[in-house]
């Protein structure tokens, strides 16, 4: 009886420490569906005219402080972005952004629907005439991929993104 208690302890010791070292582990980030660089670029190159923009992205040595003039939510949830915005100030940008896990596609896409509202705010003190471009502006997601895209033509540069996404 003795030798039967003890096989069952150690068998459950080995059990637990076998699931402490397999089951608490992290998950690996997601493999990128996209090279980011060129996605920018042909999302920046379509037939909707875009003004002269200023890019930033993770690959910046500053990025992760960057980042916060797009959106609140916790950079170590971000695999990679970009944010292209106009460099003299119209309303035009196109950001996208691939978060690690798949639960937190919806807090991004409701923060960058908050970036949307505050520059649309912007606008409506600042430059009026500008308002109707952020009103027509879409927030949208893929996967784990979140994309923002507010100019006055947009179908080109979101068709770029979807294709990219096939």
């Amino acid at each position: 009886m003795k030798k039967m208690k003890f096989l069952c302890a150690l068998f459950m010791v080995a059990a637990i420490s076998v699931g402490t070292l397999f089951g608490c582990g992290s998950k690996e980030a997601p493999e990128a569906k996209v090279d980011f660089e060129t996605l920018q670029k042909d999302m920046l190159s379509t037939k909707d005219e875009l003004p002269k923009m200023t890019t930033v992205s993770s690959k910046d040595d500053n990025g992760k402080e960057l980042f916060t003039s797009l959106s609140d939510v916790e950079y170590d949830k971000v695999q990679d972005y970009f944010y292209s915005y106009a460099t003299e100030g119209s309303a035009s940008e196109v950001a996208v952004v691939f978060v690690k896990n798949e639960e937190d596609v919806k807090a991004m896409e409701e923060s960058l629907k908050e970036h949307l509202q505050s520059r649309r705010s912007t606008y409506e003190n600042y430059s009026p005439d500008q308002v109707e471009i952020a009103d027509g502006a879409v927030v949208f997601s893929k996967g784990n991929y979140v994309c923002f895209i507010m100019n006055k033509e947009l179908s080109h540069i979101k068709a770029t993104f979807e294709s990219a996404m096939e």
